[in-house]
């Protein structure tokens, strides 16, 4: 797992297994920063259900301005912490432990581009994220799903419309605007 563009590219992250945690690949990843190109610029980021931490450091590798990384389990919050330490600038980057339902329920900043990436198999957790998610979005924001390709996504928000999805495998990319 490295860091693929930006600030801090060629950046190796630490690895962990944890039960709940399945990092985004490579390919998938700069598959998504393709897609985004320069919109991370000194934008606000959100990664909703961070893991390893990866998908925030990239974004803040390619110059969001803040970044905000949630999970709620406490494994996942060291290994965020313990990679987010080998960065020059760690101000930029928030550490929350949360749940996404009591994040979503307690938050009052708001973003340019979400990233959600739940458990796989959790698609109540997806759904009721971006049922609370689109309150706490900009004007002209992001969401970015990933999940396996056969998920059924609750069409949640006529603020929000596909632009696209890729599949990876069995693994689809959305990316919401509004």
């Amino acid at each position: 797992m490295r860091v693929i563009s930006g600030l801090y590219k060629g950046l190796k992250l630490e690895e962990k297994y944890i039960k709940t945690v399945r990092p985004t690949t490579d390919k998938v990843k700069e598959s998504l920063f393709n897609i985004l190109q320069f919109e991370t610029q000194n934008k606000i980021f959100l990664d909703l259900f961070g893991g390893t931490g990866q998908i925030g450091i990239e974004a803040a590798s390619r110059g969001a301005k803040k970044v905000v990384v949630i999970d709620n389990n406490a494994e996942s919050i060291n290994l965020i912490k313990k990679n987010i330490s080998k960065i020059k600038n760690k101000n930029n980057i928030s550490i929350i432990m949360s749940s996404s339902d009591s994040f979503l329920e307690n938050n009052t900043d708001k973003f340019d581009i979400v990233f959600l990436d739940p458990p796989y198999l959790d698609t109540d957790l997806l759904n009721r994220s971006l049922l609370k998610i689109k309150d706490h979005m900009q004007k002209n924001s992001i969401i970015a799903i990933e999940s396996l390709k056969q998920t059924e996504i609750l069409n949640y928000s006529k603020d929000f419309i596909l632009q696209n999805r890729y599949i990876y495998g069995k693994i689809a990319l959305h990316i919401y605007r509004n």
